[in-house]
């Protein structure tokens, strides 16, 4: 059977976000609004709860950050800001998640993937899972991204 995890969450109001998500399982250092966010837009590459808790680890610690840029190589320059902040470094991290947000004015297709397929080839080769996503974020303006970073430490 298939889940259509947006009907589902249409139906549960945005307080009732651990129904799905069971927050107090994990260690989570950062913004929880952050995952409620992204499982909860529609994007252009979804990312979904099954995705998140892919990567959530009840064993160690789980960090949200969110990176943002503008300008040129806005998309690059977020992913760029969201891994500077983590406070871990990079070879500590397990698995990984980013969702990229950018406005709709942005012709973003190729250029998200491009920025985002070189910034991944630059991370270190032992990192277990990384999965991502793309929505739009209407408040954003033109040349301007973010990122909302989810990973786990080993």
């Amino acid at each position: 059977m298939k889940v259509n995890f947006t009907e589902l969450l249409d139906l549960l109001d945005d307080s009732d976000m651990t129904a799905i998500l069971p927050y107090d399982e994990y260690d989570i250092i950062g913004d929880k609004t952050e995952i409620d966010n992204i499982i909860t837009t529609a994007g252009y590459i979804n990312i979904d709860v099954g995705d998140i808790m892919k990567i959530l680890s009840k064993e160690t610690s789980n960090y949200v950050i969110s990176g943002f840029a503008e300008g040129t190589d806005s998309v690059a320059n977020a992913l760029k800001d969201a891994f500077s902040k983590l406070p871990i470094a990079t070879e500590r991290i397990s698995k990984q998640l980013f969702n990229i947000w950018t406005p709709k004015a942005m012709q973003a297709s190729m250029n998200v993937i491009n920025s985002l397929w070189d910034f991944i080839a630059e991370l270190p080769t032992d990192i277990d899972v990384i999965i991502w996503g793309c929505a739009f974020d209407e408040s954003m303006e033109r040349h301007q991204a973010k990122v909302s970073l989810i990973a786990s430490s080993k």
